[in-house]
């Protein structure tokens, strides 16, 4: 896991985008707690298979489908 790389990108993305279109307000707490998602998903569940995580560190967290899912609940809590 690479926090500070997570977090960097993340914080990356989030000014750009936020120069392109009006954003009201983005609480960075929030965002880079949710960078590091993925990783704080993937790292306990591999463990628990046995999965060595060190070979590639991608699981489930890693997964277009939490993607996905997570943005569904945004939405839903968006409107």
């Amino acid at each position: 896991m690479l926090p500070l790389g997570h977090m960097g990108i993340t914080i990356l993305v989030v000014k750009t985008v936020e120069k392109t279109i009006s954003v009201p307000w983005v609480d960075y707490r929030v965002l880079l707690v949710a960078s590091l998602l993925p990783d704080l998903i993937d790292k306990p569940i591999g463990y628990l298979l046995g999965v060595q995580p060190l070979l590639s560190g991608t699981y489930y967290g890693h997964s277009l489908w939490l993607m996905v899912i997570l943005l569904m609940v945004a939405f839903i809590q968006w409107y």
